[in-house]
């Protein structure tokens, strides 16, 4: 469901629970402000910061990608998206700790 499509929604019941008094409006109001607020909404990381410190450590040690993504329980994938994105931290010696 678009965010559009709750929006519009919650101001159905809004209308509703004005002209009804209703408790069962109440609560689904709630819920549907809920779900729209909420901040949990997504995937949650497969990976910590840690994993991604530990991936940037290692490269440091000039490890091959193989090697820390071994030492690093993650995929091959995963750990060199890490240091793809971490290029400029690599190349500058930045501490990761």
């Amino acid at each position: 469901m678009k965010t559009s499509d709750l929006n519009r929604l919650i101001r159905l019941l809004k209308l509703y629970r004005k002209e009804t008094s209703s408790r069962e409006a109440d609560s689904l109001l709630k819920t549907m402000e809920n779900i729209t607020s909420s901040s949990k909404a997504g995937r949650k990381p497969k990976y910590t910061e840690e994993t991604k410190k530990m991936i940037l450590r290692l490269r440091h040690q000039n490890l091959s990608v193989r090697k820390i993504a071994s030492a690093a329980g993650c995929s091959v994938g995963y750990a060199h998206q890490v240091l793809k994105a971490n290029e400029a931290k690599i190349h500058k010696g930045e501490e990761y700790e």
